[in-house]
């Protein structure tokens, strides 16, 4: 049976810290230090209320070392407040508004040796006082203020770990020491008599685990539902330009002209935004985006990292405005693989063409269409460009546009664009942009087929080959399963060569 956990009465093997060397700890006690000699008194009080001339050398000498005898605020305080009397003001003088009147009145002593030896306390003036001890004046009323206040003993309030933190952290360690000792020790095998107070844990055991495992059985409080965000990793490229260029400026003018112009550039994201969060009964919002490329094979061993792999290309489009719930009602997602169809306008096109024309689709479940089986993709590049204006030759600069707007023109036969500088103002002017005597009836198509274009190269098809002989084996086209995708893609390959 093994011991059970005792704490031991002496000090763990971990180094014990030695605040008196920590650098901020020689600070405070430097910040405490005589840094100049008492200072003789150069009054000439000699009266009953001020008997400054009456100390000798001895007694000067005397109190500034018992003061300094503590490198602590807190004895130096109590000193200050032993030999110092103090009490309310009795007749309170008309003055100036510059300052408050006084709280308080202060009497001021050293303690004097008279000939028989016997000490007695003699009342000095301020200066007498504050040059035997070397400390301002401020410093003194303060003390004196806090003891009026809270009638306590000086303490310190400035940063460590005070009384008052003190119990949490002790709740804390008693806590882990009481998990600590719930845990089954071990004795070591050998010199059992020389580490007879040194226990060990399971081999299996760490830090990292003892941690989750004390963590897990700990009460939780989940009173507040917090969590951490994610950082930005789409932001706007504008923003971070003006960023960066307002935080290495040196000249003013400069700083608040980029000022002003990431003030626009957030005023004309909220504006987007506002438009994107509208929501209309006489209006239907679509949104749409390319996905991560998705590499094929999926393998977990490391090769992969360096190699070239097969992509399958995802471009989604969702219904609903930014603020509705996705569902698998309003999301359609428009698949192919790499050697299918290529990452390019006329795919893009061709899924949008086909959505607008079933946007009323509506089967109660989501659906994941493939370009090329369930979708045509059309050639609307290329016979498209030779109708549609190159974009230098339409009536507004496209790159500085925000909006766009499309219309039917009148005559039925052709379109009409324009395109907006600012998202909340409609001032553009409507324009066909089909070449002359051209019409977008002209515009006709032709399908792209499966395997037409796309031609993957025999570099990532030989890595694409080692990764699955690597994994499946030598003879992974008849031992492995769901893998005909790649064995009819390597056919491919070598039809298309020969």
């Amino acid at each position: 049976m093994n011991p059970e956990v005792v704490q031991s009465p002496l000090h763990a093997r971990k180094k014990v810290g030695n605040p008196d060397e920590w650098k901020r700890n020689i600070a405070k006690v430097a910040r405490y230090k005589p840094k100049n000699l008492p200072k003789f008194p150069v009054c000439e009080h000699n009266t009953k209320a001020f008997q400054c001339r009456s100390l000798r050398m001895r007694d000067i000498y005397n109190f500034h070392k018992n003061f300094y005898a503590s490198n602590m605020k807190t004895e130096q305080d109590v000193l200050i407040l032993k030999y110092t009397k103090f009490g309310p003001v009795k007749r309170h003088r008309p003055k100036n508004d510059k300052h408050a009147s006084k709280k308080f009145h202060t009497k001021y002593y050293v303690p004097f040796h008279q000939d028989n030896e016997t000490l007695k306390s003699v009342p000095v003036c301020q200066a007498t006082f504050l040059g035997i001890i070397d400390v301002s004046r401020s410093r003194v009323e303060t003390v004196i203020r806090n003891f009026i206040r809270n009638i306590e003993a000086p303490k310190e309030n400035r940063g460590g770990l005070r009384e008052n933190r003190k119990v949490v952290y002790v709740s804390k360690q008693e806590a882990v020491i009481k998990f600590i000792k719930t845990l089954t020790i071990q004795e070591s095998h050998y010199c059992r008599s020389k580490t007879s107070v040194r226990k060990y844990l399971a081999a299996d055991l760490n830090i990292r685990k003892l941690y989750w495992l004390y963590n897990r059985q700990a009460e939780t409080h989940n009173q507040v539902n917090l969590g951490f965000g994610r950082p930005v990793t789409d932001a706007c490229s504008t923003c971070i330009e003006l960023k960066s260029r307002i935080k290495h400026e040196q000249d003013p003018k400069n700083k608040a002209t980029l000022e002003a112009q990431k003030q626009l550039q957030r005023k004309r994201k909220n504006a987007f935004f506002e438009l994107v969060r509208e929501k209309r009964p006489d209006m239907v919002t679509f949104c749409f985006d390319c996905e991560k490329n998705l590499p094929l094979p999926k393998i977990p061993d490391s090769i992969t990292y360096y190699s070239r792999q097969l992509y399958l290309y995802n471009f989604t489009i969702t219904e609903g405005c930014s603020n509705d719930v996705l569902n698998k009602e309003t999301v359609w997602c428009y698949t192919r693989m790499e050697d299918e169809f290529q990452k390019g306008s006329n795919e893009i096109v061709s899924a949008l063409f086909h959505r607008l024309q079933n946007f009323t689709f509506n089967e109660g479940h989501g659906k994941v269409l493939q370009l090329g089986d369930d979708v045509d993709v059309y050639d609307l590049k290329e016979t498209a460009g030779k109708i549609i204006k190159q974009t230098s030759a339409l009536h507004f600069k496209i790159k500085e546009r925000r909006r766009f707007f499309i219309r039917r023109h009148k005559n039925g036969r052709n379109i009409e664009v324009h395109g907006e500088l600012v998202y909340k103002h409609n001032v553009g002017e409507y324009k066909t942009i089909t070449r002359k005597q051209h019409h977008l009836r002209n515009v006709k198509p032709y399908i792209i087929q499966k395997y037409e274009q796309p031609r993957v190269k025999e570099e990532k098809a030989t890595d694409v080959k080692k990764l699955l002989t690597k994994h499946f084996g030598l003879d992974w086209e008849k031992s492995a399963e769901n893998l005909q995708y790649y064995i009819n893609f390597f056919d491919r390959q070598v039809s298309t060569h020969d």
